[in-house]
């Protein structure tokens, strides 16, 4: 596989192609929002817009296959600053129950991961989307490789993702040394601004939730472990 791929900066001329792409293989995949019971079409649209600010922020990557040129991964990272508040999509301010239980979710397992951590500023990966002919190609483990190098080029302390689905968590264990912090089984889960259990799609291969951390190092010596 060495030399078959090469990831650059998505730019706007790219957008329509990485709406698709994560509306394809992230959106219609992604088992938090079915836990939640956010309807497809409102997920969908919320991670479009997702992907349109972070295109336009310089914060999304794309994964080409040399022989065929064809887009093979999709990386959207985001930089998380602490006592900085993250700005909320618009497609989460007006929408559905289900979609403001999911985000508040989010935002519950994020929150003062900084402090936590003891770290002035983290690389958050928001999103990895793989094309399913390239699974098998060790893809994600290129997109691992690249983050570490993205967050040690922005002076990143730490490289964090917030992990929900069952199948990603146990390859990350078998292969990788990253640490787990804020472990939720979603049974248990009590919802901070209404204080009760959400009405959740309880799925039982995706029963838990959590942080997983590793440390950045400036030495380029250090393979990445996300």
């Amino acid at each position: 596989m060495e030399g078959q791929f090469f990831w650059r900066i998505l730019t706007e001329s790219d957008m329509d192609e990485a709406k698709r792409f994560v509306y394809k293989y992230y959106s219609k995949q992604l088992p938090l929002a079915k836990i939640f019971r956010v309807k497809d079409e409102e997920i969908g649209r919320r991670n479009l817009e997702q992907t349109e600010k972070m295109v336009k922020n310089g914060t999304s990557f794309g994964c080409f296959h040399k022989p065929s040129n064809k887009l093979a991964a999709i990386l959207q990272t985001s930089i998380l600053v602490k006592d900085e508040p993250q700005k909320k999509l618009k497609s989460e301010e007006n929408c559905s129950p289900e979609l403001k239980s999911f985000s508040r979710f989010v935002d519950w397992m994020l929150k003062d991961i900084c402090k936590e951590l003891n770290a002035q500023k983290v690389l958050m990966l928001s999103c990895i989307a793989v094309a399913d002919k390239f699974k098998r190609k060790r893809v994600s483990k290129e997109a691992g490789k690249f983050s570490r190098e993205l967050a040690q080029r922005l002076d990143c302390e730490y490289e964090i993702a917030l992990v929900a689905n069952a199948h990603w968590a146990e390859a990350v264990a078998k292969h990788e040394q990253s640490l787990s912090t804020r472990i939720i089984a979603f049974c248990d889960y009590v919802d901070p601004e209404t204080g009760v259990k959400p009405n959740l799609q309880l799925l039982p291969v995706h029963a838990h939730a959590k942080i997983i951390y590793d440390k950045v190092y400036a030495s380029s010596n250090h393979s990445s472990k996300l």
